[in-house]
């Protein structure tokens, strides 16, 4: 059976999901649909499926609907696609309030359809290695974990709406909510929020973003991740434990490295330059998630923790408070 995929919002994000969805067994993109009708229309034309009205796609003979707009229209349209029987894949974050998330989960389950955050940065080649390695048990038990995001500048995208931080949230919820996920589901549930921005006005120029978490099993976790005009851009990620130290950096042309505590030289783990995009990974999971295969980071739970987390972070900005999180139930 081939699921029918209907893709909303043309712009960078879903002109990606659309090429993934070319290297995907099983599923075709029919239809595509974005505010700009033209945009729509090229995409359309790139991937041979229709372009059409919004209204009309959500209405189309479609098994999934694929959201990937700006994220203060994500909630509204998976409750859109929820009342019309379709299931959703949504890019991350679910929704700009938690209240917006909640809504949208909410709506899933009445209509008994499935909503499918996509954690897509978690399927970066050096982040599947390292969270291989760490749930291998050879790297001990896990200390501290820092990430970096450093972009060159805020990513155009339609109306400019990630110059607006109450459309965007800024650099916490449009780029590091991604991370604030992959921590989420390697590491477990986040205790303790501290975090600082140098966004303190409403229209972004720029943004620099640190974001302190202690997890609730101990782990500390640093994020930082900027949209600075004159920075070059590049990832980075550590991750320190009992039994030596995960490293990667763009900048550097040597793949993850991985150090033993005992001192042996660093162990290098290949990463192909041809290796699965992180694109075609995620979409390929959430595709086996709806054929009932067991894949974690496809969980709403991750994904309305992430909101939390990302919320208490910008609210931590304005306040300087750390905010401590309910503890889950165990």
């Amino acid at each position: 059976m081939t699921l029918r995929i209907g893709l909303i919002g043309c712009g960078a994000a879903g002109q990606a999901h659309a090429a993934a969805y070319r290297e995907i067994e099983g599923v075709e993109l029919r239809a595509v649909a974005d505010i700009d009708a033209a945009v729509a229309a090229r995409l359309a034309a790139a991937t041979s499926c229709e372009a059409m009205p919004l209204e009309e796609l959500l209405d189309a003979d479609l098994d999934i609907i694929d959201i990937a707009t700006p994220t203060s229209n994500h909630a509204d349209l998976v409750q859109e696609a929820a009342r019309r029987g379709k299931d959703v894949f949504c890019e991350t974050p679910l929704a700009r309030t938690m209240d917006q998330a909640q809504a949208a989960v909410n709506a899933c389950r009445e209509a008994g359809v499935r909503l499918i955050p996509l954690h897509l940065n978690a399927f970066m080649p050096p982040l599947r290695r390292a969270a291989a390695i760490l749930a291998g048990g050879s790297l001990g038990r896990a200390g501290v974990v820092r990430i970096t995001r450093r972009r060159p500048g805020i990513p155009a995208s339609a109306g400019d709406w990630r110059r607006s931080l109450k459309e965007s949230g800024g650099v916490i919820l449009d780029l590091l909510a991604q991370d604030i996920a992959f921590l989420i589901g390697c590491c477990g549930r986040v205790q303790r929020v501290y975090a600082a921005s140098t966004a303190y006005r409403e229209i972004l120029a720029g943004e620099y973003a640190l974001v302190s978490l202690r997890m609730e099993n101990g782990i500390i976790a640093h994020l930082d991740g900027n949209w600075l005009p004159r920075d070059h851009g590049g990832d980075e990620l550590e991750i320190a434990a009992s039994n030596g130290l995960i490293a990667y950096s763009e900048e550097n042309t040597a793949p993850l490295r991985f150090t033993t505590a005992d001192g042996v030289a660093g162990r290098h783990v290949l990463i192909s330059p041809v290796e699965e995009d992180m694109y075609v990974a995620g979409l390929k999971e959430a595709v086996d998630c709806l054929s009932g295969k067991p894949t974690p980071l496809a969980d709403i739970e991750i994904a309305l923790h992430t909101m939390e987390v990302a919320l208490a972070a910008l609210k931590s900005t304005i306040t300087g408070q750390v905010f401590t999180l309910a503890q889950s139930r165990r």
